[in-house]
């Protein structure tokens, strides 16, 4: 997993740690899980310790991790709940989860509703104001899971405060960042999740939502047309000579 030069024609990289990937494995889909289901299984196993059965919000939710998430939590048969645009809804109805529109207002009266005593776990890839819907439908000592936060230097510092803020309330509810660098010192936890992840993908049991595929020479329109916003899944970027299944 490169952390800098993904668009790079050459890359150094050490040789450990590295996991073979069997070759029966489509390419596309062992990216996706590479990156996207890493940091949802590593925020719902590791950082949020979520349980089967319990409930939980993601926003995005239809979104690369997003899809990741809900695949996942199907499989621990979580109580769903799944914030994005209603182009998207179908794809999460499909999938188990309950969708919520993207006001955040709206999503916090619904779940006042549907879990009066709050969910287990807030799952936020979008940051902002988002932090405070998210702690606003937890429970008394759910978490807030904060992963790929877009916001700036100075949110994200104001963000970690805040976290440390809600460490000081006994019983409270609890703000977490995570990344996949904060193991850059200890790829085991990697190395274990990648293992769990491609045996999953394997045996089918999870199949990444890949909404196109690329060819690397056009990916200033795969980008266009992510950044329209109204896909569900993920783009793939191929390099000349894999299998486009």
């Amino acid at each position: 997993m490169t952390e800098k030069g993904g668009y790079a024609e050459y890359i150094f990289a050490s040789s450990h740690p590295m996991m073979r990937i069997p070759d029966e494995l489509d390419a596309g889909e062992v990216v996706v899980v590479a990156l996207n289901y890493l940091v949802a299984h590593q925020a719902l196993s590791r950082v949020a310790r979520i349980r089967r059965g319990q409930a939980i919000l993601v926003t995005g939710a239809a979104g690369g991790i997003g899809t990741a998430i809900v695949q996942l939590g199907r499989l621990l048969r979580l109580r769903m709940y799944g914030v994005d645009s209603p182009a998207k809804h179908r794809w999460l109805v499909e999938h188990g989860v309950v969708p919520l529109d993207t006001q955040r207002d709206d999503v916090v009266k619904a779940l006042r509703r549907l879990e009066p005593a709050g969910v287990d776990a807030v799952l936020d890839g979008a940051g902002g104001e988002w932090a405070d819907a998210g702690l606003a439908v937890l429970r008394p000592g759910g978490v807030l899971v904060e992963y790929a936060n877009p916001g700036s230097p100075a949110s994200t510092l104001r963000l970690l405060a805040r976290a440390a803020g809600q460490d000081l309330i006994p019983k409270g509810k609890r703000i977490r960042l995570y990344g996949t660098t904060s193991w850059r010192l200890d790829r085991r936890p990697l190395m274990e999740a990648w293992a769990t992840l491609y045996g999953l993908l394997g045996a089918r049991k999870i199949a990444p939502v890949i909404a196109d595929r690329f060819p690397l020479a056009e990916a200033r329109q795969a980008h266009a047309r992510l950044e329209r916003g109204d896909i569900a899944g993920n783009l793939v970027l191929m390099v000349p000579g894999e299998d486009r299944r």
